[in-house]
C-alpha cells in the first residue's frame, strides 16, 4: 500500500472516531437523544430548512444536525441549485409536514425519531435535557394545542361602522360607504373629484358632499342656472311664456319649476295640470314646448316622437314624469344648442302654437326657467 493511501485511510479512521466520540460528549454533556432511524433516498423537506451548510458526508452532516438543537431532520447531497454535498437543517420533518416531504435527485432525507404530536398550526420544539417537546403555536393560534384561532377581530380594530372579518393572523374591514384605509378610518373626500360647478365651493361630508352655489345658481352641483324672472305661460291667444339666456354658451337642457297658476287643461272645466293636459284622463300627457322667437321648436326638438300626430296635436311623454310634478326637466339636447348673450325663447301650450282647437283652452302656469350649460 502506497504512503498516500495509508495516510488517507488513517485519516478517514480518526475522523469517524473522532466524529462518534464528540456525539458521546454531547450526550452526555446535555443529555440530548436523537435516532436517526430512517433514511429517504431521494427526497427532502422544503420549506424548514434554517441552515445550509458544506458537509464532506452523510456522517458530517448527521454530526451538524446533532450539534444544533433546532435541527429535527437533515438533508444531504446535492442542493436545489444544483452544488454538491451539501447539508440541510430543517427545524421540522415530514412527520408534522408530510406535505412539504419533496422529490430531488442525488439526495438523502433523515428524521430523527418522532415523538411530536404537534398540529398543523404549530411548531414542535424539542427539549432534548429531558426528553419532551413543546408546541409553539404559530402566529394568530392559541391554545395549549394551538386549537383556537385568534379573534383578530375582538379588539374592534374597524372604524366607523365598518364589518370585521377575523383571518388567521389578521382581519379585514369591509368599510361603510364613504371610508377607506385598512380599518377605515379614512373619510373619503367627495370633492376631490370637484363636483360643484360654476364656480362653487364644496364642502366634504360623511359619504356626501355639499355645493355652496353662486348667485344665480341651484342645484345639488350648482349646474342649473336660473334665467330672469318667472314666466307665465297662458293655453290660447298667443299667450306664450318669455324668457332671455342673459350669457353666451352652449346649452345641455331646459328644466321649469312650478311657482304658480292653476294649471292649464283644453277645455273650460276640466281638470288642469301645470305642464299639460288631462286628456283621456292620462297624467303622464305633457304639451309644454320652448321655441326660438321665431317659434323654431327647440325643446322637446323637432324629431321627438309625439302623441296624436294624426289630428296635428304636440303632446308627448317622458319616462317617469307626470304632468303635476312641481319640475319639468326637457330631454337634453344633442348637440348642445350655442347661443349669444340676450338670445329670446318662448314657451308654448301646443294647441296656441300651433292655432289648433285653442279656442276653449283655459289656465296658464307660471314658472322659473333654467338651462344647464356649457361655457363657450
Amino acid at each position: 500500500m502506497s504512503w498516500w493511501k495509508r495516510y488517507s485511510w488513517v485519516f478517514w479512521l480518526f475522523y469517524q472516531v473522532l466524529h462518534s466520540t464528540s456525539l458521546l460528549v454531547n450526550a452526555d454533556a446535555c443529555g440530548k437523544d436523537m435516532v436517526f432511524k430512517e433514511t429517504l433516498e431521494g427526497k427532502t423537506l422544503a420549506n424548514h430548512v434554517f441552515k445550509t451548510v458544506r458537509a464532506t458526508n452523510d456522517a458530517h452532516c448527521e454530526s451538524q444536525c446533532f450539534l444544533d438543537d433546532r435541527c429535527i431532520s437533515y438533508s444531504f447531497g446535492t442542493s436545489a441549485s444544483g452544488e454538491k454535498h451539501m447539508c440541510e437543517l430543517s427545524d421540522s420533518d415530514h412527520f408534522m409536514h408530510p406535505e412539504d416531504l419533496v422529490h430531488r435527485p442525488g439526495v438523502i432525507y433523515r428524521s430523527a425519531q418522532n415523538t411530536c404530536d404537534c398540529p398543523k398550526n404549530s411548531t414542535c420544539r424539542y427539549n432534548f435535557a429531558d426528553n419532551t417537546h413543546r408546541c409553539e403555536c404559530l402566529p394568530g393560534f392559541t391554545g395549549d394545542r394551538c386549537q383556537t384561532n385568534i379573534d383578530d377581530c375582538a379588539s374592534n380594530p374597524c372604524q366607523n361602522g365598518a364589518s370585521c372579518q377575523d383571518r388567521v393572523n389578521s382581519y379585514n374591514c369591509t368599510c361603510a360607504t364613504g371610508f377607506s384605509g385598512i380599518n377605515c378610518q379614512t373619510d373619503v373626500d367627495e370633492c376631490t373629484s370637484n363636483p360643484c360647478q360654476n364656480g362653487a365651493s364644496c364642502q366634504d361630508r360623511v359619504n356626501s358632499y355639499n355645493c355652496t352655489c353662486p348667485a344665480g345658481f341651484t342645484g345639488a352641483d350648482c349646474e342649473w342656472l336660473k334665467v330672469g324672472t318667472t314666466v307665465c305661460i297662458g293655453a290660447k291667444d298667443d299667450k306664450f311664456g318669455r324668457f332671455t339666456i342673459p350669457v353666451a354658451c352652449h346649452v345641455l337642457n331646459f328644466k321649469l319649476v312650478y311657482v304658480s297658476g292653476g294649471g292649464i287643461s283644453w277645455k273650460t272645466g276640466e281638470t288642469k295640470a301645470y305642464w299639460g293636459t288631462t286628456n283621456k284622463n292620462n297624467n303622464k300627457h305633457l304639451n309644454l314646448h320652448i321655441t326660438d322667437d321665431s317659434n323654431n321648436r327647440i325643446s322637446p326638438p323637432s324629431d321627438f316622437p309625439l302623441l296624436d300626430i294624426d289630428l296635428n296635436f304636440m303632446m308627448y311623454e317622458l319616462p317617469g314624469v307626470t304632468n303635476m310634478d312641481r319640475e319639468l326637466t326637457f330631454p337634453e339636447l344633442s348637440p348642445p344648442l350655442a347661443v349669444t348673450a340676450g338670445k329670446k325663447f318662448r314657451i308654448w301650450v301646443d294647441q296656441d302654437l300651433t292655432n289648433i282647437l285653442d279656442g276653449n283652452n283655459d289656465g296658464q302656469t307660471c314658472a322659473d326657467v333654467l338651462i344647464k350649460k356649457q361655457n363657450v
